[in-house]
């Protein structure tokens, strides 16, 4: 739930609101996100997209929750739905919302250009390589 005077998203997980996301005029915001799938990635996408100038697609995370959950670097084995959630986001978004991928190295060269071809191809505003590799 959005407080315009105190210009913060409120989140109803527990009985006292909370503030789960403030933004300030001045500063530009880029709100990474997790995600598995498009659907979803639009639907948080589209609760804070007056509020960010970009959104920035987690496919790096190595960490148990995100990786069962086929988020973070489990996305760097789909370019399927990679491509998917960035062409939905680039295709829903206001034209002025930035899309970007975070992903890391992967144990092939020719594998990573590849991913991050079908990135840009997707639409992606700009990908980010994270120098270190995970195991997949």
């Amino acid at each position: 739930m959005r407080d315009k005077e105190k210009g913060a998203l409120h989140g109803k997980a527990t009985a006292a609101p909370r503030n789960v996301f403030i933004t300030y005029a001045d500063e530009p915001v880029c709100l990474q996100l997790g995600t598995a799938g498009a659907v979803t990635a639009l639907q948080a996408a589209l609760v804070v997209c007056n509020d960010v100038k970009a959104i920035d697609i987690n496919m790096g995370c190595p960490l148990n929750f995100s990786v069962k959950g086929g988020m973070g670097s489990s996305l760097l084995s789909k370019p399927e739905t990679v491509h998917d959630i960035v062409s939905t986001l680039k295709r829903n978004l206001p034209s002025h919302i930035a899309v970007t991928c975070k992903i890391r190295l992967l144990p092939d060269e020719a594998e990573l250009l590849e991913l991050g071809r079908r990135i840009e191809a997707a639409g992606a505003d700009a990908v980010a390589v994270r120098s270190e590799r995970t195991q997949r």
